[in-house]
């Protein structure tokens, strides 16, 4: 049985099993997967969550300004950092991107894979669409409809 491939989970019946191991580290599909959550890059996220990020940080400098200001004028601490405590900047930019983590989760549990967030915008700003690829979105068994004899 040499050059056949093995997959995880592969159970061996009867005798030995002699494995070469062809990726290893960066080089296996897991680590790719991974990179490629890294690098989620700006081209996959949707416009909306790139303008909460930014949103969010805009008001980061003036979260702490009050968090100083209200140190200065109560000299209480507590008070103070009470005002991190509310500022929301956090759960903008949270919320934007576990919303559409949570819609590609959920595409993902009917069969529908969406690469990312720019493209569920795309989709949904759509009007019209082609279907290519015989195979894809039926089920490939051509059946006779109809007989129309001459």
């Amino acid at each position: 049985m040499n050059g056949k491939t093995v997959h995880a989970s592969t159970v061996v019946d009867e005798g030995s099993i002699v494995v070469e191991v062809k990726a290893i580290d960066e080089e296996t599909r897991i680590n790719k997967i991974v990179e490629m959550i890294e690098n989620y890059s700006e081209n996959l996220k949707a416009s909306v969550q790139s303008k909460a990020e930014n949103l969010a940080d805009s008001i980061v400098p003036f979260s702490l300004f009050v968090t100083a200001a209200t140190y200065l004028l109560t000299r209480n601490s507590v008070k103070a950092l009470f005002v991190l405590m509310v500022d929301y900047s956090c759960a903008i930019k949270l919320a934007t991107s576990i919303s559409g983590i949570s819609v590609m989760e959920e595409a993902s549990n009917h069969k529908i894979m969406i690469k990312g967030g720019k493209y569920l915008e795309n989709f949904a700003q759509a009007k019209t669409m082609f279907f290519d690829k015989t195979g894809t979105l039926t089920k490939a068994c051509p059946e006779v409809a109809k007989i129309i004899s001459c």
